[in-house]
Parts: structure tokens; sequence; C-alpha cells
């Protein structure tokens, strides 16, 4: 496989995991419904995506920073969500991204590049 076809299935997954997180009714919720995922929440959540994430062999406390990481980064995110500076689209991209970040900090790699 060539870089620009790996760099290609990065784009994708990260285009249909954005989408994904946009219209999932588990990221819909308000700053005060908001509460950090667990540690199983998080999996099954990372699991699901159209793009999902391979957790397996990463524990649950691993999963607990990357859940706490998540929601320390998105209070500001969701207060401007709130306050009108950004659309929930907006707030959805970032989210993506954080969590993205956050798996590749953590070596949690995509099922597809296994």
């Amino acid at each position: 496989m060539k870089r620009g076809e790996i760099l290609s299935i990065k784009c994708n997954c990260l285009a249909r995991n954005l989408l994904y997180i946009m219209v999932n009714t588990k990221t819909q919720r308000t700053m005060e419904e908001r509460k950090q995922m667990t540690a199983e929440e998080l999996r099954e959540y990372l699991e699901s995506m159209p793009c999902p994430f391979c957790t397996e062999g990463i524990t649950d406390g691993e999963l607990e920073t990357i859940s706490a990481s998540l929601e320390i980064e998105m209070r500001d995110i969701l207060q401007w969500e709130k306050d009108g500076s950004i659309s929930h689209d907006k707030a959805a991209e970032y989210e993506t991204e954080i969590l993205e970040k956050l798996c590749k900090y953590f070596d949690i790699p995509y099922y597809e590049d296994l």
C-alpha cells in the first residue's frame, strides 16, 4: 500500500467517524447532561464507530484516562456550542479530532490497520 493510499484511508476513517459523532445521540448531550463515559461505555463507543478502533489489550485504566481527557478537552468546546459561538457540527469535529489524537497517543489502532 502506498503512502497516499494510507493517508486516504486515515482521512476516510476520520470522516466516517466524524459523521457518526455528529448524528449519534450519545454525543448530542448538553453540558449539563454530559458526563464522563465509563471504561466500558468508551470501549463500546470506540468499537461501534463506522471505522472502529481495536480496544483489545487496552486496559480499563487507560480507557478511563482517555474518557477523562476527552471530557476535559470538550468542556470549553461545549460551552462555546451552548453560547452559540460554534455549531454542533463544529463541536463534533473537535470531538472527533480529540478522540483520534487520544487513541493515537495510547496506540489504539483502527481495525483496518491491523
